[in-house]
């Protein structure tokens, strides 16, 4: 399952399998946490067409422009790391811990998209209010659902197939 949460199998089956995708999503990730894999992990052999990357919702202790930097020093040990690579840049979900906290990171995280290699996908746009939790998201009010890896799916398939039809 993504990020290692248990739904959205059938989703990753429907949409990602036949692509030859590999899913790094560790739960209770922070950008730290990234940076150090991306560092230790034998990953850099890879020759990635697009990278997927949501970060930043477990940096909830941090301030917003902390999780900013923290998003963009991943974003940019990707573009280093993997030059050819585009990157989706996936907002930051709404969350019971942290609402308006993460509404300000991906203000601020917004503008790191270029539509040139990083493309920003508005997923949090996609989960209005719902009740006292968002569409798509599961009863602990922080990860995705099955619904809600379905809208990711749905959202993000538009641009994902544009960036590998245009892979080099």
């Amino acid at each position: 399952a993504w990020g290692g949460y248990k739904h959205g199998a059938d989703v990753w089956a429907k949409y990602y399998a036949d692509r030859n995708a590999l899913n790094f999503g560790v739960g209770a990730d922070r950008t730290q946490h990234v940076l150090y894999r991306l560092d230790t992990m034998d990953v850099k052999e890879l020759t990635p067409k697009v990278i997927v990357l949501m970060i930043g919702t477990n940096n909830n202790i941090d301030t917003a422009p902390d999780i900013a930097a923290g998003v963009h020093a991943v974003l940019t040990k990707l573009e280093t790391m993997y030059p050819m690579s585009k990157i989706i840049l996936v907002s930051i979900l709404p969350n019971a811990r942290a609402t308006a906290l993460m509404e300000e990171a991906n203000t601020l995280i917004r503008p790191f998209a270029d539509d040139r290699t990083v493309f920003y996908l508005d997923l949090a746009a996609k989960m209005p209010p719902a009740g006292n939790t968002w569409v798509g998201l599961g009863p602990d009010r922080l990860h995705p659902n099955q619904d809600g890896y379905q809208i990711w799916a749905e959202a993000m398939e538009p641009l994902l197939h544009h960036l590998l039809e245009t892979a080099p």
